[in-house]
Formats: structure tokens, C-alpha cells, sequence
């Protein structure tokens, strides 16, 4: 829809229309990124996860007609809604995402947590029994745990209520999450949360407008060579077996590449917990679903949306002192995109 209304701009060159849009959205995507992440972590922690996330071979789909750039400036005004307590940019956000990808109805779990943490809703044997819960837990993984500083406000009866945490953001310098909300949320919880459910739904009656059949893009999704699926989540021995069908570095269904980055992500997820929990909950599902459903196959793409991984990528190579170690991860990243694009031009395969 974005690219027919862009063709009217451009003459009719549809073309020119997705490479000037691919290019557009991607850059005020990444400039919102890098605020979003220096808000959070500071100027140098955003820095370096920017610089490692354009250097990412999945990160030259951000300059073609492909829907990474709209992906990625849909999930920044997201997270900027929910930053700046702008319900009507998280809400037009939410219901946009999954019309852009399928991955985008995910951003119903961040939102769910973000609710959460906030007060909303107010189910107190609910939230009692997943506080116990939470305890058992660190009891029984003996996590050591430092009493937080928390941010608190004050209720209607005067009682108080636990916002967000300190530690749910990185310590290098942001300048951490407003606290407190300005205005009672009320209904808004629910609304939210109906933005990504009315938006998918929208999705499938278009494809039953369209084809009809609601189900359509995902018949499609069969004639791929990996034959995408989510009967593939729970195929275990079918999933280690495409983990381990390691052929070529870059390949279609074989290659060393997607595989590599999942390592990355599942290695991540527990730095990425401590980091943010909202970021964790948007991680978790958009980093697993695609790996799980299609067995690797084009999974640098998703990658290269997945930035607190990157964020915590920064802080590992912070820690280290040099940066040359920095530098040479960038060099090497780069040489493997730089590597991708020649394929891509030359109508290879390229991710």
C-alpha cells in the first residue's frame, strides 16, 4: 500500500518509488533506534550496537524494496508510544506491524509486560500468584538479587505499586524509562493490546478479499524450499536435524550464517532479561517463531531487527577494553554483507 501511493510521487516507477521509500523509512527508523537506545544506555553503548547492527549481512535489506525499513520504522514509533506514554502512536503502531510482517503481532507481549509493570490490569490474585511464582523461581536457580531501587507512585487509596524497576534498563549512562505515566491509563490497557489483534485480523480478511482464502500467504509460504510452518515449532528432531545441515556459509536452507545468529540471539536472551524486560519479551518470540517455523531460512533478516541483541553485543565488547576487538567483529561483519550484496545484485541468493 505504501509503495502504490509512492509510485504516484514517482511516475509510475515503482522501482524508484521502494528504493527511495526503502532508504527513507530505514534511515529515520535507525535514527529513532539510536535515540531510543541512547535514552537507555548512553551515547557509547548506542553507538557501537548501531554500527554493528548496519554492519549485519541481513542489514542490506534495509537499502532494497523489502519490508525490513517499514518493519523497522513501525517497531521504533512503537517503542517511542510506549516511551514517551503516547498511547496513540503505540496503538496505530501496533495495528500496522503485523500488516507489514507476520512477526509484528508479537509486539503483543512486550505490550503485555509493559501493562503489566504499570498496575494494568488490576487482577491482584493474578499478580500475587505470579509474584510467588517469580520468587520460587530465583529461589530456585539461587539468582542473586540485589533489592532494586524502584520507581513508585501513589494510588487512589494511597497504597503504592511497583512501576518499573531499576535494573530493567542498562546502567551505562541512559537516562532510564519516565516512570510514572501522566494520566490514569483506564481503558487504555485494552486498547492497546486490541491495536495488533484488529491489525492481523485486518490482514486476513484482506487475503480473503484478495484470493479468497484468509489463509492464502501462508499456502504460499508452502512452495519454499524449507516449506514454513508452525507444525515445525514442534518437530524437535526435524528442527536439530536443519540446526546441524550446515553446507555453506551463506545458503538458502544450509547456510552456517542463520544458524550462527540464532547461537547469538539464544546466547543473548539472558543479558537481554537483565537489560530490559520489555525488550526481552519483544526478543524472545520475534528471535525464536522464525528460527523454529522455517528452519533458518532467511533468519539474518530477522536478526537485523532484533536490536537489544546488538545492545548487549555492545556491552560484551565494551567489557573487553580494546577496541580493536570491536573493530575487527565490524570488519568482519561488514566483508560478509559486502559479500551478500555482490550476491544480491549478481540475482543470487543473499538472504
Amino acid at each position: 500500500m505504501v509503495l502504490r501511493a509512492g509510485t504516484v510521487v514517482t511516475g509510475g516507477r515503482p522501482v524508484l518509488a521502494g528504493m527511495v521509500l526503502a532508504n527513507a523509512l530505514s534511515l529515520v527508523g535507525l535514527v529513532l533506534l539510536y535515540r531510543l537506545m541512547e535514552r537507555h544506555c548512553g551515547p557509547a553503548v548506542s553507538r557501537d550496537a548501531l554500527v554493528l547492527l548496519l554492519a549485519c549481512p541481513g542489514a542490506l535489506f534495509f537499502s532494497f524494496p523489502y519490508s525490513e525499513s517499514l518493519y523497522l520504522f513501525l517497531l521504533m514509533v512503537f517503542f517511542w508510544g510506549l516511551a514517551r506514554q503516547r498511547w496513540e502512536w503505540a496503538a496505530v503502531a501496533g495495528f500496522l506491524l503485523p500488516l507489514a510482517r507476520p512477526v509484528g503481532i508479537f509486539v503483543l507481549l512486550p505490550l503485555a509486560w509493559f501493562l503489566w509493570e504499570r498496575g494494568g490490569p488490576r487482577w491482584p490474585g493474578v499478580r500475587a500468584g505470579w509474584e510467588r511464582l517469580g520468587r520460587a523461581v530465583a529461589g530456585l536457580w539461587r539468582w542473586r538479587r540485589r533489592a532494586p531501587a524502584t520507581e513508585r507512585v501513589a494510588t487512589d487509596s494511597s497504597s503504592e505499586r511497583l512501576l518499573w524497576p531499576a535494573d530493567s534498563f542498562c546502567h551505562a549512562g541512559g537516562k532510564g524509562q519516565d516512570a510514572a505515566p501522566r494520566a490514569p491509563l483506564g481503558g487504555t490497557p485494552w486498547l492497546l493490546l486490541a491495536a495488533p489483534l484488529l491489525g492481523y485480523a485486518l490482514y486476513f480478511g484482506l487475503m480473503y478479499a484478495w484470493t479468497g482464502n484468509a489463509f492464502e500467504g501462508f499456502e504460499a509460504q508452502k512452495a519454499y524450499p524449507n516449506s514454513p510452518s508452525i507444525r515445525n515449532m514442534f518437530n524437535l528432531s526435524g528442527f536439530w536435524d536443519a540446526l546441524v545441515n550446515v553446507g555453506s556459509l551463506d545458503g538458502m536452507t544450509d547456510g552456517l550464517l542463520d544458524r550462527a545468529f540464532f547461537v547469538l540471539v539464544l546466547v543473548a536472551l539472558p543479558a537481554v532479561w537483565r537489560l530490559n524486560r520489555v525488550w526481552f519479551w519483544y526478543v524472545l518470540p520475534a528471535g525464536l517463531v522464525p528460527a523454529l517455523t522455517s528452519w533458518f531460512m532467511s533468519y539474518r533478516r530477522y536478526v537485523v531487527v532484533l536490536f537489544p541483541v546488538f545492545v548487549v553485543v555492545a556491552q560484551w565488547l565494551a567489557r573487553t577494553k580494546s577496541r580493536w576487538v570491536f573493530w575487527y567483529y565490524v570488519v568482519v561483519l561488514a566483508a560478509l554483507q559486502a559479500w551478500a550484496v555482490k550476491q544480491f545484485v549478481n540475482f543470487n541468493w543473499a538472504g
